[in-house]
């Protein structure tokens, strides 16, 4: 990644003061706990760009990594020729984190940790420490305080040690944050009022109850859960990558079935309810719509979903149907990687427009944004002191992406369009999806001068276009 795009740039802008504001900007503007941004806003004060800050998912992302190794260990996984941390760093949804300069590295190692702390406190054979107990309800505090959808996780968790003997001890630890967040509850009750869902129901939630609804659920359910591992990783979402994974999971407890293996249950079986929550919830959350649900949201799944068939091999007999599963299993995700790597397309490019206007434009040229996510990026390329207007994003829904403006976005056009005839021209940023066009033909409704595209490129998935305003006496000589 080398372009800044919107979702990192609110991050730039959000701790771009001091820590008190980061802190007011995260609950007021982010909408979200405050603790990445205090973290961003410390480690930006040696270095204010987004690469550094991307340098701290990586170190994050590390620190997982790391983790998933000591779980490895602690479970004698990686003992028998399987190791957690090594399928984490093939796991394209963490990749995807730790290449972005947001918060969801950080939601991944909290909620990593928690559930690590959350093994040791229901082994068995582990002695019941009060330090211990500290440490996981710090631990999912501050996770807490990371990613509200950490929530769900902890819910698990509590499902989970019902079934456990040291069940008080857990209940006491959850209880404790539970009162540690209750101040927090208002602030989160607001933000769920003023965020905006704006995902349109699932389709198939339309069709009446029977097989049809029961096929079109199961499929879905399906696809999306492979989608928390593998983001849209191309591979993974056709037939042949569905089957894979598949035939991937029945590998794994076709070596666990094994005579000689360990019986499933005991922490198999607690994980498996920890694991399984978060994922129901979201699942329900998205079908309901009653929250916004998108593929980021899922990074609160995935160490879940990363530990469950590392559990279960762990317990495998030895022999050539574990050492199959355990590569199988390795092969899918390293396709996966291989596949989400190669397809990767990132936002607009706006560090290549940011870097053509300033080599191009002249100082009187007012810039015209047809992209209402790009005035934040683009103002982080493109420091100079040239207006820049935004208009709505196109209607998607309509043929072409032809453009479609609100009537309060009239003055604005009107603004640029009289701005533009004293400088002689201006520049249009818009997405390259738009009808090449549409940005003419709109324009045109609100002047009487004729406006000729003098300069156009195509820079990834963006164009910019040099427009000279011809005005109409001009033009009619």
């Amino acid at each position: 990644r080398t372009s800044l795009w919107y979702d990192e740039a609110c991050p730039l802008a959000t701790t771009a003061a001091g820590p008190g504001d980061a802190l007011r900007r995260a609950l007021r503007f982010e909408q979200q706990p405050p603790l990445y941004f205090l973290l961003a806003w410390s480690w930006r004060v040696m270095h204010p760009s987004v690469e550094f800050l991307r340098l701290l998912s990586v170190v994050i992302s590390l620190g997982t990594i790391t983790l998933l190794a000591r779980i490895s260990r602690d479970l004698r996984i990686g003992s028998r020729g399987w190791d957690l941390a090594l399928l984490g760093a093939l796991t394209p949804q963490l990749l995807w984190a730790a290449s972005e300069a947001r918060v969801y590295a950080l939601a991944i190692l909290s909620v990593t940790a928690s559930t690590w702390l959350f093994l040791r406190l229901l082994d068995p054979d582990r002695p019941m420490r009060d330090r211990d107990l500290l440490a996981y309800a710090a631990v999912s505090y501050l996770g807490l305080l990371t990613f509200y959808y950490t929530g769900f996780v902890l819910l698990g968790h509590a499902i989970a040690a019902l079934r456990s003997s040291r069940a008080r001890e857990m209940t006491v630890a959850l209880g404790a944050v539970g009162l540690l967040f209750l101040p927090w509850i208002p602030g989160v009750l607001d933000q769920l009022q003023a965020r905006l869902n704006y995902l349109p129901p699932l389709d198939w939630t339309t069709l009446p109850p029977g097989l049809a609804l029961a096929r079109a659920a199961g499929g879905w359910s399906l696809a999306t859960v492979v989608e928390s591992i593998f983001r849209f990783t191309p591979f993974m979402r056709t037939p042949a990558g569905l089957a894979l994974v598949l035939a991937s999971v029945a590998g794994v407890l076709a070596a666990r079935l094994r005579r000689g293996s360990r019986r499933l249950g005991g922490t198999e079986g607690q994980m498996l309810l920890a694991a399984a929550t978060p994922v129901a919830v979201l699942l329900l959350l998205r079908v309901t719509n009653l929250s916004l649900v998108e593929e980021r949201h899922w990074v609160v799944a995935v160490p879940g979903l990363l530990l469950l068939p590392g559990l279960v091999l762990a317990g495998a007999a030895p022999g050539w149907p574990r050492r199959a599963a355990s590569a199988l299993l390795l092969a899918t995700f390293a396709l996966g990687t291989v596949s989400y790597a190669r397809n990767y397309r990132g936002q607009a490019d706006w560090k290549a427009v940011g870097r053509y206007l300033n080599m191009n434009i002249h100082a009187a040229d007012p810039v015209l944004l047809f992209a209402t996510d790009g005035a934040l990026p683009l103002a982080y390329y493109f420091p100079r002191s040239n207006p820049v207007y935004t208009l709505p994003v196109p209607n998607w829904q309509r043929p072409r992406a032809q453009l479609e403006m609100r009537p309060s976005d009239e003055g604005i056009a009107r603004q640029v369009l009289a701005e533009a005839r004293e400088a002689g021209a201006f520049w249009i940023v818009e997405r390259g999806a738009i009808a090449a066009d549409s940005a003419l033909v709109t324009l045109g409704r609100y002047t009487g001068d004729s406006l000729a595209t003098t300069v156009q490129v195509q820079l990834g998935r963006t164009r910019v276009r040099r427009l000279a305003v011809i005005p109409r006496d001009q033009a009619r000589r």
